[in-house]
């Protein structure tokens, strides 16, 4: 069973059974909303960031893709329909115009190795051929990726994959966490570029740490390296201060020269 919590928190949906339902969060009648598909199977409802369209899965037209209704139950409509791939697990991008998706090719359907064209995807709700974020691999480093999640700066997708582990290894990290950065997106823009696909990046491509900095001790005087071996201490709070109006450059009784600037 999947469910789903409205944006203001009033009503959620759920599959049960084949079907999707809606009702209120504080308990009472559920309403049925995919009454009218017949023999098909509908679940994984997700409600948009608006709360006015749900986007779940479903088979009407032989195979399981995405479509959409609105938030009582009407205007059903397909996202993508292909009978060649199937869909499942779908996440709504905070701005509420993508939907990203688990694609599962002809070839792919038992979540064994991968065919072409699965993995992770996504499409304008409104649909299109949709593109292609995080490639599924065969039993590596992006083997079966699963259960995306968008973070609500939209800036990251979140997902798991499945590992090739040794059968005894427990803790050989048969599932794994992962990170899709949308490169450029901010906190108010969408994750796609404006022009074409959006750039990205995988986790696993991490940027090099910058170099650190020697630690310093912001309360101490600094020490100088005295030619006789031996450490000594440079107390710059002993040069004097420039006099007013003086143009002509004085040294201080560290030895650090400074030259007044015109004001």
């Amino acid at each position: 069973m999947s469910v789903d919590l409205s944006p203001d928190g009033r009503w959620v949906v759920f599959d049960l059974l084949g079907h999707v339902y809606r009702m209120p969060v504080g308990g009472g009648a559920a309403t049925v909303l995919t009454q009218s598909s017949g023999v098909a199977l509908n679940f994984q409802p997700r409600i948009s960031p608006d709360g006015k369209s749900i986007a779940f899965i479903t088979d009407r037209r032989g195979q399981y893709n995405l479509w959409l209704m609105d938030a009582d139950g009407s205007n059903p409509r397909p996202v993508f329909s292909d009978l060649n791939v199937a869909a499942f697990e779908p996440a709504w991008t905070p701005d509420g115009r993508f939907i990203v998706v688990r694609r599962a090719a002809r070839g792919a359907f038992g979540g064994g190795g991968a065919a072409t064209g699965s993995g992770l995807w996504m499409y304008h709700k409104d649909g299109g051929t949709g593109i292609a974020l995080v490639t599924a691999g065969a039993g590596g480093a992006n083997a079966t990726p699963s259960w995306p999640t968008v973070s609500g700066d939209g800036r990251y997708l979140y997902y798991q994959v499945g590992m090739n582990a040794e059968p005894r290894e427990i803790l050989g990290g048969t599932l794994q966490l992962r990170r899709f950065a949308f490169e450029g997106a901010t906190s108010s823009t969408s994750p796609t570029a404006r022009a074409g696909a959006p750039r990205r990046r995988d986790s696993r491509q991490a940027a090099r740490p910058p170099p650190r900095s020697p630690p310093t001790d912001a309360g101490s005087p600094s020490r100088a390296r005295s030619p006789m071996g031996r450490s000594r201490s440079r107390d710059t709070s002993s040069a004097r201060a420039p006099r007013s109006g003086s143009a002509t450059s004085r040294r201080g009784a560290s030895g650090c020269s400074w030259t007044p600037s015109s004001r």
